[in-house]
């Protein structure tokens, strides 16, 4: 086989890029497109307008849901996880099931006695620790807050135009 010479061996480049940051004329001129914008929507689509943003005011909380979404899909791994652990037998609350693989594994290699800081500890913490409660209140946060104080701001501004 020839050898290679250190001529022929491949490189690696990289080529830079600038990023500029907006200055507060931008800034200015990107909030006039957008207020442009939405009073051409509340314009031509008035009765849409107006409904939607009705539903944005009563229902702050739809603000949210693409957050939650996201966190229900990062933490969907976890909870499957915990599923299989708590199939094992590692309960939820309830500590070792009764006639589980947990407990059969816990009465022949442990006696009553679980170490500390064991795969078997762990994994019992782990079964009972509630990860994600779907049934939970469902707590409005400080920019969904925001969001429609934004919105009744342009309620206003849609019926003044």
């Amino acid at each position: 086989m020839p050898a290679v010479s250190s001529a022929q061996e491949p490189t690696l480049s990289v080529s830079s890029f600038t990023v500029t940051l907006p200055d507060w004329n931008d800034i200015v001129n990107g909030a006039v497109k957008v207020l442009d914008f939405n009073d051409r929507l509340a314009k031509n689509h008035f009765m849409l307008y107006i409904s939607g943003c009705i539903v944005l005011i009563f229902w702050p909380e739809i603000f949210t849901w693409p957050i939650r979404l996201c966190k229900a899909i990062l933490l969907f791994p976890f909870k499957v996880a915990q599923t299989l652990v708590r199939a094992l037998g590692f309960g939820n609350n309830t500590g070792i099931e009764r006639d589980s693989l947990a407990a059969h594994y816990h009465r022949n290699n442990y006696g009553g006695y679980i170490p500390p800081d064991s795969y078997f500890s762990r994994l019992q913490s782990y079964g009972a620790r509630e990860i994600y409660e779907d049934g939970e209140q469902v707590k409005i946060p400080f920019y969904a807050r925001i969001f429609q104080i934004c919105v009744v701001a342009l309620l206003v501004r849609a019926f003044l135009l």
